[in-house]
């Protein structure tokens, strides 16, 4: 595959994945403003936020060994959604590393490594 081709494939990956978690941003943010007027409610904010950041992390990072595979966007969807509780836990720890300093440097190498573990153990379901 050409050099141009293969840049015009990820830039259009990754507007899709884009697009895929803006629109889902986008209504959380709607949910959030609702709940945060509701007395008591605006405590789940965060956790629906945490939830929603576990997903998205986990799909950056095991998109990468599925891009490099030909795994089209929707079929790693598919695959995470099969593995939900793992992909949750997955993300749920890039992005709580993620928050500590010093150690926030060395996460997105151990992500990458972790999303490529990941789609080796569950691509062949």
């Amino acid at each position: 595959q050409s050099l141009s081709k293969m840049a015009l494939r990820t830039v259009i990956r990754e507007l899709r994945k884009l697009t895929y978690w803006l629109t889902r941003a986008a209504g959380l943010g709607v949910i959030t403003l609702i709940l945060w007027f509701i007395p008591g409610l605006s405590v789940v904010n965060p956790v629906i936020w945490y939830v929603f950041g576990a997903w998205v992390m986990a799909m950056q990072y095991v998109d990468i060994a599925a891009d490099n595979n030909g795994l089209s966007f929707p079929e790693l969807l598919a695959l995470l959604r099969r593995q939900r509780m793992e992909a949750m836990g997955f993300g749920g720890m890039v992005m709580l590393l993620a928050s500590i300093p010093v150690v926030n440097l060395f996460v997105v190498p151990m992500a990458v490594a972790g999303g490529v573990v990941f789609f080796v153990k569950h691509a062949r379901d």
